[in-house]
């Protein structure tokens, strides 16, 4: 993956009647016109805007100092032409919408567990976090009290694509506390609960 920043030309104009300082040749100059950003294995958001000023005919590289009065202004007039690309604002724009959106359902999702675990019922599915996005689901044995017996699925914990959907309940048993449980929710251990 790539992390830095990059650069995106997005402007090209010739400079005309004026001589480049190195070859003598006129009407030789180009400025061209670039918008920086970050890039993060993808380009993420527009940086900085710059303009370089190359001879096309020795191919030297000019400082901006060293174009003659008035071609001088020329620079900062390319500057505000310079327009960032629109997808440098792709991922920007994505994060800004689905984060919230993330956010805001797993807070629903951590709600509703909260009712169902308070009205746990023997059959019940709850899908736990086990490992780094490794999840487990486990099935209520039974209903005492405050506890809550569950067997474990014969099933290995996955990553949530993985998931079985046709799990034998038969591997070890685990007794919780409705305090707990509702712990692990608010620690956003239980992803789903099936009633």
């Amino acid at each position: 993956m790539i992390i830095g920043t990059g650069k995106s030309k997005r402007l090209t104009e010739k400079i005309e009647g004026v001589e480049c300082p190195a070859c003598k040749a006129k009407d030789s100059l180009v400025a061209e016109g670039y918008q920086d950003f970050f890039n993060f294995g993808l380009p993420v958001f527009p940086t900085t805007k710059r303009v370089e000023i190359k001879c096309s005919q020795c191919k030297k590289f000019l400082n901006n100092n060293e174009l003659p009065y008035p071609h001088n202004s020329l620079v900062m007039d390319i500057k505000q032409r310079i327009k960032p690309a629109v997808w440098m604002f792709i991922i920007p724009i994505i994060a800004a919408i689905g984060i919230p959106i993330s956010l805001i359902k797993q807070s629903m999702t951590a709600k509703e567990n909260i009712s169902k675990i308070n009205k746990a019922h023997k059959g019940d599915v709850y899908t736990f976090e086990v490992g780094d996005r490794l999840y487990q689901k486990m099935q209520i044995e039974k209903v005492k009290g405050d506890s809550i017996w569950f067997l474990a699925s014969l099933n290995s914990p996955a990553n949530k694509q993985n998931l079985g959907n046709n799990d034998v309940f038969e591997g070890y048993e685990l007794t919780y506390t409705t305090t707990q449980l509702l712990k692990r929710n608010d620690d956003h251990e239980i992803i789903d609960i099936v009633q």
